[in-house]
């Protein structure tokens, strides 16, 4: 009698179980509808809720309905250095850091509404042109990664104090 009655609540139960009927829907935007170009390298949304988009032909910055697009502008100072977004990231402090292919390092500097260029490290070297890779580590610190190199970034002092290559970092592990 047990089982007949453990057969039926089984039988019952997966025949009113399903999963969600919802159709997943996707969303396609493209250079028609203000996207600088149809090919990204990098997408990252920010603390305001803004997504960033780093594409081949420059920097979009989507609100939900318009594209605001960044572009490098020779008659410009405060533009990027080349328009290939390879990496983008976020510091504590709201700036929003953009690597490009071509361009070195540059950052959004959200009061002025402008991209500053960051390209030099404090011994007076310059930072590699082509960057990977851009992420926060718990710090606070914004980690570069570019051929050949490794940088650290100390968001809280822009002079450029704190970058460091890797081969430094290498020197103070503790040897086994």
């Amino acid at each position: 009698m047990i089982r007949i009655l453990l057969a039926l609540s089984w039988m019952l139960l997966t025949l009113f179980s399903y999963g969600q009927n919802k159709p997943v829907t996707f969303q396609r935007y493209t250079s028609k509808d203000g996207l600088s170009s149809n090919t990204i390298y990098s997408i990252y949304r920010d603390s305001y809720g803004f997504l960033w988009l780093g594409t081949e032909d420059g920097l979009n910055r989507f609100d939900g309905r318009h594209y605001n697009v960044y572009r490098y502008d020779a008659n410009k100072a405060n533009s990027l250095m080349a328009n290939h977004i390879s990496a983008l990231s976020e510091d504590r402090k709201g700036r929003i850091w953009i690597g490009t292919n071509g361009g070195g390092l540059s950052y959004y500097d959200r009061e002025a509404d402008r991209i500053r260029s960051y390209n030099l490290t404090p011994d007076g070297k310059w930072l590699s042109t082509a960057i990977n890779a851009i992420d926060q580590d718990a710090n606070g610190n914004i980690w570069i990664a570019s051929y050949g190199a490794l940088y650290i970034l100390d968001v809280n002092d822009l002079q450029k104090r704190w970058i460091r290559p890797i081969d430094v970092l290498w020197k103070r592990l503790p040897a086994k």
